[in-house]
């Protein structure tokens, strides 16, 4: 079956770009060389699009010819806790086999390990991290988010790859020394369920910042409202005042004053 990525790959680049120019949500990764195998891993700390200061532990575990010019020359096996990956790609990583195109359940097909969960010994996921998962998401086939089973790239994916391609260089990832075991590398990636409880955390926390935020303005729009009123009718009023005072005074006093005069004078000419 032919697949149309091309709409897919250019949403999520633009989704991408967006992100990338949040300088609130920067990128971060680190790059090793885990001595089982002399096995090459970047591991990208992809912002989340929605929820501040959280992030998705994404694994990218390279090999290539010494004759690779670029990133676009190596074979790649992926793992992310993002869940998009999760719950819709996590089970075909985990089952399919690069070499054959075909999703394997159960090593060979040997019934006892399809009955113990044996996973294939060559699949697109890193092998040791599902784990990092828990046994649903690599062992219960996604019927509702991924029916088909299609082994395509999920967003958490695509942005670390993103990433790497823009702001990392070849070189300096497949000649870099730091040397760490397996275990060492895997220990800096989160648990699937513990980041969900994590996430949910900040995301509450975000949206009570919000409310308050909100509040607040909504309170000092009031109180510059008010302010505003007590202006306009205090302006309205001391005008009329002053404006009584002075009629008063200037059509009533010359006329009293002048009819006192004119009494006077005809008094004295009497």
């Amino acid at each position: 079956m032919k697949i149309e990525t091309k709409g897919i790959i250019e949403g999520y680049r633009e989704r991408y770009d967006v992100l990338r120019k949040d300088k609130s949500k920067p990128f971060r990764h680190d790059v090793y060389t885990m001595t089982q195998g002399n096995r090459i891993a970047v591991h990208i700390k992809v912002p989340s699009e929605t929820v501040d200061k959280f992030y998705y532990d994404v694994l990218l575990e390279l090999s290539a010819e010494k004759s690779a010019v670029d990133f676009g020359d190596c074979d790649v096996k992926v793992f992310s806790n993002c869940p998009s990956f999760v719950y819709s790609v996590a089970y075909v990583f985990a089952h399919w086999n690069p070499d054959t195109g075909k999703v394997e359940r159960g090593g060979k097909g040997m019934m006892i390990d399809m009955l113990k969960g044996k996973l294939p010994r060559d699949r697109m996921l890193i092998p040791g991290l599902e784990n990092k998962l828990g046994r649903d998401p690599v062992h219960d086939a996604p019927v509702t988010r991924n029916p088909m089973g299609l082994p395509m790239f999920d967003k958490s994916i695509y942005f670390a790859v993103f990433y790497l391609m823009d702001d990392v260089s070849f070189a300096s990832v497949m000649n870099n020394h730091r040397f760490r075991t397996t275990r060492q590398v895997f220990d800096n990636v989160a648990f699937f369920d513990q980041l969900m409880r994590e996430r949910k955390r900040l995301e509450n926390r975000q949206k009570e910042a919000k409310a308050k935020a909100t509040r607040s303005t909504e309170k000092e729009f009031r109180s510059k409202e008010r302010a505003v009123d007590r202006r306009n009718q205090s302006g309205m009023m001391k005008p009329m005042r002053a404006k009584t005072v002075s009629a008063v005074k200037s059509t009533r006093s010359p006329k009293t004053t002048s009819a006192v005069k004119t009494t006077r004078r005809v008094t004295e000419s009497k």
